[in-house]
């Protein structure tokens, strides 16, 4: 509640088992969410504050949630992060699972389960990266019954969600937009534990990490309508949830939506610098007026011109045709914003010319 948290014998709630749950840990008063320090692989204060607004965000009981995306070679205990994260609030027999393979598997998964964690991507394709997104921020999805012409079965749902892999899991803005991204470095030879060791250490921190995460629950609760609204990012409910929850955490207020608004930025670059159409813009702009403007057909025609000298334009990422340039730049606009550079259609004229320009 706003005014704290106990554990009660007889809850006004009924709560439905489903197979592969594990009991949560009774949570012990007076525990210190800086502890998971010790058992996943981070060396720096806002990697801790990032993992720990996960957390916390994952108990907000009107979500959106954030996803959680740990990359790192082989050997940084991404996975182990995972388990650990999962394990406070949503033990499993199964914690990490592969990615299903199509949208009804992926929301019977969510009918099943509170946190989503699926291990070892090495990417996802645009269907899965769209149904994840969805699934973070709430969607429903219905299907036809089996042995039935007329009855549907419908699923809704809204879930956290952690990704891991080595490679970059995904370069597409909408899921960017969506996630907290976190990278892991190697361990250190001498720094490395027996997995049982590290489980029988975590067990004896479990209690006091889990009152820990319920005291920054009632803490968002009791602030959530005090926050200044015009401040929110995009998640705007899930950065609102945390910084309501900050005058329970070990940190100063404020430094949660820096360190958030700083990830955020950080990721946006990487996917800029990873796409071809986003590229060949910044380098366009270079050498063009500024403004420009002129139809799809005329700005894809000079993107070309201007990388004539560069391979890229023959890669097979680069847009063929004038269809899906359109589509392509539409969707990295928000991150080209973020790098001071407008693109953006509108009607000139009398007809419609996209136009791209320096903010």
């Amino acid at each position: 509640t706003p005014s704290g948290w106990d554990v009660i014998s007889n809850p006004p709630v009924y709560f439905e088992r489903f197979k592969g749950m594990k009991e949560i840990p009774m949570p012990k008063k007076g525990g210190d969410i800086r502890k998971l320090k010790e058992f996943i692989n981070f060396n720096n204060q806002k990697t801790g504050i990032l993992l720990s607004a996960w957390l916390i965000g994952a108990l907000n009981p009107s979500g959106s949630y954030t996803i959680l995306i740990l990359n790192g070679e082989q050997g940084t205990a991404k996975s182990t992060a995972a388990r650990i994260l999962r394990s406070l609030i949503d033990p499993s027999v199964a914690p990490l699972r592969k990615l299903p393979g199509n949208e009804i598997d992926l929301m019977i998964a969510a009918e099943h389960q509170w946190v989503l964690s699926f291990d070892n991507l090495s990417g996802l394709k645009q269907m899965m990266s769209n149904s994840l997104c969805s699934l973070s921020t709430g969607v429903g999805l219905s299907k036809r019954m089996n042995y039935s012409d007329r009855d549907e079965v419908i699923f809704e749902s809204a879930r956290p969600i952690i990704l891991n892999g080595i490679n970059e899991i995904t370069n597409r803005g909408d899921l960017i937009d969506r996630s907290i991204i976190v990278q892991f470095e190697p361990i250190p030879e001498d720094q490395r534990k027996l997995e049982s060791d590290l489980w029988e250490e975590f067990e004896q921190a479990r209690p006091g990490i889990l009152g820990a995460v319920l005291d920054a629950v009632s803490s968002a609760l009791k602030n959530k309508d005090k926050v200044d609204k015009k401040s929110l990012p995009r998640m705007a409910d899930f950065a609102r949830w945390v910084m309501a929850a900050e005058p329970s955490l070990p940190w100063s207020d404020g430094l949660f939506i820096d360190t958030y608004n700083e990830n955020r930025k950080i990721a946006k670059k990487a996917d800029v610098e990873a796409d071809l159409v986003a590229t060949a813009i910044i380098n366009f702009l270079k050498e063009e007026q500024n403004p420009w403007s002129g139809t799809t057909t005329e700005l894809k025609d000079r993107l070309e011109e201007v990388q004539a000298n560069s391979t890229f334009i023959y890669n097979k990422s680069w847009p063929k045709n004038v269809s899906y340039f359109s589509n392509r730049l539409t969707k990295v606009a928000p991150a080209l914003r973020s790098e001071g550079i407008n693109a953006s259609r509108k009607t000139i004229k009398g007809s419609k010319k996209w136009q791209v320009e320096y903010i």
